[in-house]
């Protein structure tokens, strides 16, 4: 599969303010305010076809606090967003990679991040060294629907059809077609295949 810029959509009232140089591209997307994109320049970030990213609340009026924001740090980082798959003011933070399927519906203010960001022993902290920082890769599966406000962390793998609560913190596996919410999320129910 090939990318092209040329097809990306990015619309403020009418207006580009930002820039996909150097992010991978489906044949539309439609990227709605200006997002923020943090990106080293051997990072990969890929957004295929028909991807909407919504910065804007004129475009979504479900309460987006800010607007997206995709950061991929190292050379090796990766950040894919899979086929008809949608978010509205959420962040994304890959050290190493998250990966997200097609048909994926992200509610506002979704968070996903794969580092812990900071050491959790404090005389790392004052210090500085992050060398105990930990991260591991983020997969959401094809036809997830993840709430608004929630919180998925390190290491998670998000099955084919899952459904995440509203405000919830993921930071384990989820199944397919299983509905989980909470802090920490916790089974609820299965959900029709």
């Amino acid at each position: 599969m090939s990318f092209s810029l040329k097809h990306a959509w990015i619309l403020t009232s009418g207006k580009c303010y930002c820039s996909l140089k150097g992010i991978r591209s489906g044949k539309t997307v439609r990227v709605y305010g200006a997002p923020l994109v943090k990106k080293h320049p051997r990072a990969i970030i890929t957004l295929e076809d028909n991807v909407v990213l919504t910065s804007t609340f004129s475009i979504n009026l479900a309460g987006i606090d800010h607007r997206i924001i995709l950061a991929a740090p190292n050379p090796r980082s990766r950040i894919v967003i899979g086929n008809n798959t949608g978010m509205s003011g959420g962040v994304i933070y890959a050290v190493e990679s998250v990966i997200i399927g097609a048909y994926v519906t992200i509610g506002a203010n979704v968070s996903i991040f794969d580092t812990d960001f900071h050491p959790i022993e404090y005389r790392a902290r004052r210090t500085q060294d992050f060398s105990t920082v930990k991260s591991s890769p983020v997969a959401i599966e094809d036809d997830v629907w993840i709430g608004a406000h929630s919180i998925i962390l390190k290491g998670v793998r998000i099955g084919r059809g899952a459904v995440i609560g509203a405000g919830s913190v993921v930071t384990k596996d989820i199944p397919p077609f299983t509905l989980w919410a909470g802090n920490p999320a916790r089974f609820i129910k299965e959900v029709p295949k």
